[in-house]
């Protein structure tokens, strides 16, 4: 990388925005670096569990487009130091990336953690289109300037956030009722084998000496 391309990259700030440093958006002209149809699949499998982690219909077409082509594309763009920004840019369970990689058929999108930066690999006009829309979607976040589209993103985002959270309560809360239920329901012999004709229940009435007075008998059902 030239100190020209190094200059683009973004300088490290605090936790809190430093007004004396700010992140510079990579430029319009991207490093693009060519490699094989080997070195492509390899690192999204490594990336993806052996392509485990991707839907199986997505995971043969990336795996077909790969082939089909003597090499591919990789890119990459710096990604902001705020983490809350890098998340709006991806979306709620990478709702983003998922779309723009559908809408440029762009291979895969991944945002790597340890370098902080996006990384793109497809036909090298996919690539760019791709980046292009996330190197957009990187200004428009960090100028503090949300579109609607983003706005309405980052709502959905805390809703179903909120309501996977009620539901792991509500999940949690029937099972504790049903693991009491379970300690206190009455264990009958042919539960296995609900045959009508078997008493399965002796039900006692004492009197004041504790000698039985009566007995009734419970059946199934």
């Amino acid at each position: 990388m030239s100190q020209q391309q190094e200059q683009t990259v973004f300088e490290e700030t605090a936790a809190v925005m430093n007004p004396t440093k700010k992140f510079v958006v990579a430029p319009m002209r991207y490093d693009l670096m060519i490699i094989t149809q080997d070195q492509a699949l390899m690192t999204i499998a490594s990336l993806t569990r052996g392509f485990h982690d991707l839907p199986f219909e997505f995971a043969q077409w990336m795996q077909y487009d790969i082939r089909s082509r003597p090499y591919t594309t990789f890119g990459y763009i710096p990604a902001p130091p705020n983490e809350a920004i890098v998340k709006k840019i991806i979306g709620y369970k990478g709702h983003y990336l998922k779309l723009t990689t559908q809408r440029h058929r762009v291979d895969f999108i991944w945002h790597n953690a340890g370098t902080n930066q996006f990384h793109f690999w497809g036909d090298r006009m996919c690539c760019i289109r791709a980046m292009n829309e996330i190197r957009y979607r990187i200004c428009k976040l960090v100028e503090g300037h949300l579109d609607p589209e983003i706005e309405q993103e980052t709502k959905e985002f805390h809703e179903a956030r909120a309501a996977t959270q009620e539901a792991r309560a509500a999940t949690q809360e029937a099972r504790a009722t049903q693991e009491a239920a379970a300690e206190t329901a009455p264990v009958f012999l042919n539960d296995t084998q609900q045959d009508p004709s078997v008493c399965l229940e002796a039900i006692l009435t004492l009197d004041i000496n504790d000698e039985i007075t009566a007995v009734n008998s419970k059946y199934y059902p």
